[in-house]
């Protein structure tokens, strides 16, 4: 074979193995809880209707509200923007589930700007950096928290993660999932996570 063809080989081996590592990170993180005393848990949102969380929206607030009665965290920091055509945005569907869960609404603290995962943990650093805080506990679906981790680490925010045990989110459906986040953490380690929301 000529050098250049081994080069190729050479450069394809390298990116399977980039993308295979960043596989397993991904799932590293869907399977680890590393949930420990923080200053504040934070939801991530997901689709609502009319101020009712999704099923989805559920599974999260409810992990969330158990962290919360665990005494892992003394405050929630609930996200999500509207979406075209919402009245309610996630973030208040959240801040209603985990009313009627039984959390005081002087704990919930409501980010409602974001319309993306970067957007929201960006508002979610500034929430941080006013209040003082240390560090957060990320409560989402499994298969999001490396990219959340990724994107805490470039904003600077000390961040922990803890994946919902019940989600809705399972089997073939949950593959998918994480094959679309590798190649969300691939594409955005090289690239920065903020420059790929906005591609």
């Amino acid at each position: 074979m000529s050098r250049r063809r081994w080069l190729v080989i050479g450069v394809i081996l390298l990116i399977v193995v980039y993308v295979v590592a960043n596989f397993f990170a991904v799932l590293w993180a869907a399977r680890s809880d590393g949930a420990k005393q923080s200053d504040a848990i934070v939801v991530m949102g997901a689709a609502q209707y009319n101020g009712q969380p999704s099923r989805v929206l559920l599974a999260r607030i409810e992990h969330a509200a158990d962290l919360y009665e665990e005494g892992i965290a003394p405050k929630l920091v609930v996200t999500g923007g509207r979406q075209d055509g919402d009245v309610f945005s996630e973030a208040q569907a959240s801040a209603n589930g985990l009313a009627k869960l039984g959390v005081p609404q002087e704990s919930i603290i409501r980010e409602d700007r974001g319309s993306n995962s970067w957007e929201s943990m960006q508002e979610v650093a500034k929430i941080a950096e006013e209040a003082g805080w240390d560090r957060v506990v990320i409560v989402s679906d499994g298969f999001h928290l490396e990219r959340l981790q990724q994107i805490s680490d470039e904003l600077g925010l000390d961040s922990v993660t803890s994946p919902v045990p019940n989600s809705p989110i399972s089997g073939i459906s949950e593959l998918r999932h994480i094959l679309r986040e590798t190649a969300y953490v691939s594409v955005g380690r090289i690239v920065g996570f903020r420059r790929l929301e906005r591609l």
